[in-house]
């Protein structure tokens, strides 16, 4: 099954799928995996970011839906 079948996703410089509509994006490198616990914990690089400046994201927080105030 693939999980971004029907979705519009594009494949950038670094040949990683980005959906088109994504109003943020993080490109990272795992440089650390370590078990802490039941959890794993991943420390990564961040080769790429970018975002869109005219689109407000939605954010979910503490069961619901909401914005960032600046």
């Amino acid at each position: 099954m693939d999980r971004l079948a029907g979705l519009d996703v594009r494949v950038d410089g670094h040949g990683v799928p980005r959906l088109v509509d994504a109003v943020a994006f993080l490109l990272t490198a795992v440089v650390e995996e370590r078990a802490v616990g039941d959890h794993a914990l991943v420390t990564c690089e961040v080769l790429d970011v970018g975002c869109d400046d005219e689109r407000r994201p939605l954010v979910f927080f503490g069961g619901a839906f909401g914005s960032f105030a600046a």
